[in-house]
């Protein structure tokens, strides 16, 4: 049976800075285990974890999604389920999103390869992404105290 897999999420601040979430095709989904915070497994039930965002409330970040394929076939994404306010833009598979609050989001998205084969040899994927909104941040707090001697 042919595969498909995303190959990376791509986050860009609204500043221009870019990083990669991951850098190759590896097929391993990542391990619940390993995410530095809880991930509800029922939000994640039925789909393929490839990954994980800590993201700061306030700035807009761009997320581009790339995709690799067996026999580079062509490919359509399409999402299922965006955290609120974020907004998808087909044309450059791209994910806009201001995060509003603290909290645990996820972005589910299908990738169906090759749109001209037959259905009988389409393959199609579901995926998911887990992104952590912490609390804000406060600032440490100095306090002054006697020293005896």
């Amino acid at each position: 049976m042919k595969k498909l897999i995303l190959l990376t999420l791509l986050a860009s601040f609204a500043q221009g800075k870019q990083f990669v979430v991951a850098e190759s095709c590896d097929r391993t989904p990542v391990d619940v285990n390993t995410v530095p915070f809880e991930i509800d497994p029922n939000e994640i039930a039925g789909f393929y974890l490839v990954g994980y965002e800590i993201v700061c409330q306030g700035p807009t970040f761009y997320w581009d999604i790339v995709c690799c394929d067996d026999e580079g076939d062509s490919y359509i994404l399409e999402p299922i389920s965006l955290p609120k306010g974020m907004t998808w833009d087909a044309a450059k598979n791209q994910i806009k999103w201001t995060p509003p609050t603290a909290g645990i989001y996820y972005v589910k998205i299908t990738v169906t390869d090759d749109p001209n084969r037959p259905c009988a040899t389409r393959a199609t994927g579901k995926y998911v992404w887990a992104i952590q909104v912490p609390e804000k941040n406060t600032p440490p707090f100095p306090e002054m105290r006697p020293v005896r001697n």
